[in-house]
């Protein structure tokens, strides 16, 4: 049973003066990219990275792809812009399809507005073998393999402890439609929080029975429960559409249940966990993530560490001890999952929580620190991407509340852009270091 990894990489397409550029079918054409994938809207651009053992072979099938990216954009003067969200106003072309058309359909005009316009970091991570068989959990496997379904459990856990920390250490939306609502406005326009004192606009997801499909799941303790809540949104999606439909699309009902669900961490037909919660960012900070994960998730995968949550956990977040990682209590996590959007490491809880889980995947896999330099660099002055973004914003003359003119965000966004290009080659460089990655 070997390990493997594997990501998605999100990012949006401007023109030349910064703005949102409705192209990615054009680039697509001309781009001979492999694991490119159609997104929701034809500003959006996909790369999916193909399953591998070591981060270091991940990202060098990426970079490949990513190199004849930029290229083609080049030559179209196109540039490529790799954060949560863009920062001013946009216009963005939601594609057409029996899928896209039932979210239309579910989740209404709030959904054209959103989706299009967010763009997230997926990190997948190999479930135990056999556990999915034709696109669906096998619960007969599972019952039959304790130790691989303490596995998997395991695994799935442990992502969703780490959502606070990974989420802060990858935030790169401040602004949304040309609005601050926090340090991921992404999180707080995506996800199923509600507009409160703290709060400054509800989720697309946050009205129920809507926020089943996007919460940040509760801790498992069977992989029955992880078919049931999967079975039930599938149920609960198809009722929708059939009060708005005389009949349900073909398409949908063989589609697998563990599909329909747009929440922080889910387990996918292809046999992967994936933590699809975080903003996109850097190849720099994808790294250093990446690495931070891997060095927790592979001794679980293999049995050599267990998950287990504990109170005392609030206090010493991912204690390791006699085997076993100790994570905090969900609704501590929960607590955390808003104030990481909302102040990321303004809180001295996210900070202190954030610091947890790095020391602790550090202690586990000391070496390489060159993997996480730029985890390494946001501790040291207490700043994220995001609180990068809002200084160069500032230092570009915009007011936070405030009208500011397209061409300010513009410039902000083709900075950012150019930004991105230089950690690539940085990334880039590293990786082809003669060493092992973790």
């Amino acid at each position: 049973m070997l390990q493997t990894i594997g990501f998605e990489f999100e990012m949006f397409l401007l023109d030349n003066k910064g703005r949102v550029a409705n192209e990615a079918d054009k680039i697509m054409k001309k781009a001979n990219v492999d694991f490119f994938v159609r997104e929701i809207s034809e500003s959006m651009l996909e790369i999916r990275s193909e399953p591998h053992s070591k981060v270091r072979g991940l990202l060098r099938n990426f970079f490949l792809n990513l190199g004849k990216l930029i290229g083609v954009c080049k030559k179209m003067d196109l540039f490529l812009y790799p954060y949560g969200c863009y920062p001013g106003k946009s216009s963005p072309k939601f594609r057409e399809s029996t899928w896209y058309d039932s979210i239309k359909m579910n989740l209404g005009s709030k959904a054209i507005e959103v989706f299009p316009r967010i763009s997230g970091f997926h990190f997948h991570f190999c479930a135990p073998d056999s556990f999915v068989l034709h696109n669906e959990l096998d619960l007969a496997y599972a019952a039959r393999n304790k130790e691989k379904s303490d596995i998997l459990l395991g695994i799935f856990n442990l992502l969703i402890a780490a959502d606070p920390a990974i989420c802060t250490f990858m935030q790169s939306s401040p602004f949304y439609e040309g609005n601050y609502y926090g340090k991921s406005s992404r999180m707080i326009v995506w996800r199923d929080f509600s507009k409160g004192n703290t709060v400054p606009i509800g989720g697309i997801f946050n009205k129920n029975p809507i926020k089943i499909f996007n919460s940040l799941p509760s801790y498992y303790s069977s992989v029955y429960d992880i078919d049931h809540d999967s079975q039930r949104r599938k149920d609960n999606w198809v009722r929708m559409i059939e009060s708005y439909s005389m009949g349900v699309p073909k398409e949908i009902v063989k589609r697998s249940s563990l599909k329909f669900d747009w929440g922080p961490v889910r387990l996918n037909p292809i046999g992967t966990l994936e933590q699809r919660g975080m903003d996109m960012n850097t190849p720099m900070h994808v790294l250093g993530v990446s690495s931070l994960l891997k060095r927790i998730l592979k001794p679980i995968f293999y049995g050599d560490l267990k998950v287990r949550v504990a109170d005392f956990a609030i206090d010493e977040p991912f204690k390791l001890e006699d085997g076993i990682i100790y994570v905090a209590p969900y609704n501590y996590v929960r607590k955390l999952e808003l104030e990481s959007a909302l102040n990321g490491f303004d809180n001295k809880e996210v900070l202190k929580y954030c610091k947890s889980f790095y020391d602790t995947a550090m202690k586990i896999e000391s070496a390489r620190r060159e993997l996480v330099s730029e985890v390494d660099a946001m501790f040291s002055a207490k700043k994220t991407k995001s609180d990068d973004i809002l200084d160069i914003a500032k230092e570009k003359g915009l007011e936070i509340g405030k009208s500011n003119p397209p061409d300010l965000w513009g410039s902000i966004a083709l900075k950012l852009s150019h930004d991105f290009y230089s950690s690539s080659q940085k990334a880039l460089k590293l990786i082809e270091e003669d060493f092992e990655l973790v």
